[in-house]
């Protein structure tokens, strides 16, 4: 079959359908598709295909990957052409309007291929890994991050639960996109933070410019500016990151600026798997500014007691912070 689209494959408009590329690639496609009848009635064909292969992808009782390889070998089949798509009586008037290498299996292939997710779970342990792209990431425990098999071919976009610290290889071709509660984190060359918390989702940024996107609000983060976003609001505000407290599990160092008592007792029942609880709301804001390295869990607690003027109790497995 001649492509229609050109050097434009179908891997790309399959991207176009799913939302996956940034305004500029959408924009170059939407042109060709605009630019002739042929165009619109092919991605027009292809997105009833994939809407079928979505709403049934569970009922799917074939070997996808068995089909696939029958397909290659039957139509002498060559990677730079992708025409790929699965059987089903429901849709094959839509297949009858494509000629050459045609199977519907590899529609189904190529989409199910991309459905599936490779996840990096950190468990109860802080987890560091190279992403495919030569991007650093740092998982705080019990976060996962997860990515498609196209990742750093057609898209750069991973979906986050729980904290995790990234460093960015930039390419601008390509943007590396975080998918976390509702929002759309986008790099312009950097390294930044991200922290669902509760009701919010705290982002850092360390070192250059991040966008956040969340349906029609934008906000641009550069170094040393923070944003704390509720989850249920697209109403964005920064201000500036004094506190480097959201480095401690990266570098086993709780650096405290004005911090809030409660941050930092978040960060210690993580770091050291305990039970802090304060003993009224009263004492959630107080602010404390001191810095721990290679000290103990009984060390910090005393300064912490000490600094603030507080006291301690033991009850079962919980530790509780009051003032008389």
């Amino acid at each position: 079959m001649n492509d229609p689209f050109g050097h434009i494959t179908d891997e790309t408009i399959i991207s176009f359908l799913l939302d996956e590329l940034d305004n500029g690639q959408k924009a170059f496609v939407q042109a060709r598709i605009d630019g002739s009848d042929q165009h619109k009635k092919y991605v027009q064909d292809m997105r009833f295909i994939l809407e079928q292969v979505k709403a049934g992808k569970n009922d799917l009782h074939i070997d996808i990957d068995k089909e696939w390889e029958t397909f290659i070998k039957s139509a002498q089949y060559k990677k730079e052409s992708k025409r790929i798509f699965l059987v089903s009586k429901r849709f094959m008037h839509v297949a009858a309007a494509f000629t050459g290498v045609l199977l519907l299996a590899g529609i189904a292939y190529l989409y199910l291929f991309r459905s599936r997710k490779i996840t990096i779970n950190a468990a109860t342990q802080v987890v560091s890994a190279t992403l495919p792209d030569g991007s650093q990431i740092t998982l705080n425990k019990n976060a996962t991050l997860s990515y498609t098999p196209s990742f750093n071919r057609s898209d750069r976009t991973v979906e986050l639960r729980g904290e995790a610290f990234f460093e960015v290889k930039h390419h601008a071709a390509i943007p590396f996109r975080v998918k976390v509660n509702g929002l759309t984190i986008e790099d312009i060359g950097t390294s930044f933070n991200i922290k669902p918390a509760g009701e919010n989702t705290e982002i850092v940024v360390e070192s250059g410019k991040v966008e956040v996107k969340k349906g029609s609000s934008t906000l641009i983060l550069s170094a040393n500016e923070q944003a704390n976003i509720p989850n249920n609001s697209n109403r964005f505000t920064k201000s500036d990151a004094t506190d480097k407290l959201y480095q401690y599990y990266r570098s086993k160092i709780f650096i405290c600026n004005g911090t809030p008592l409660q941050n930092l007792v978040q960060a210690l029942n993580n770091a050291y798997d305990r039970h802090i609880l304060l003993g009224n709301d009263s004492l959630k804001k107080l602010a404390i500014t001191v810095t721990f390295k290679d000290d103990s869990f009984d060390e910090i607690l005393d300064v912490v007691c000490n600094t603030l003027q507080l006291k301690y109790k033991k009850q079962q497995n919980n530790i509780i912070l009051y003032r008389n």
